[in-house]
């Protein structure tokens, strides 16, 4: 995402999706809402990486995924709105 610095929203949804790298988003500072859901997530550590700059972040839809657990969303200081319904999570 590196060259798209402009970017305000994504969609990622229903892509069979199963893991998310630490950098993935790096340079989305300006990314809004993450569209995740119906994937096969099983964990979503990289939300939880103070180096991951999603710090405008609003919106997260997970929901559908297979997560086990949430950890803490240090890289997401503005998250208003977060959609896990259909997944099986713990917090941590």
């Amino acid at each position: 995402m590196r060259n798209l610095p402009e970017l305000h929203t994504l969609e990622l949804a229903r892509n069979s999706i199963t893991e998310v790298s630490a950098d993935a988003f790096s340079g989305s500072q300006k990314l809004l809402d993450l569209q995740l859901q119906d994937n096969d997530l099983a964990a979503i550590d990289f939300l939880a990486n103070e180096q991951v700059e999603l710090t405008v972040l609003r919106d997260l839809d997970l929901s559908n995924n297979r997560l086990e657990y949430l950890k803490n969303f240090v890289s997401t200081p503005a998250l208003y709105k977060l959609k896990i319904d259909g997944s099986n999570q713990k917090n941590t």
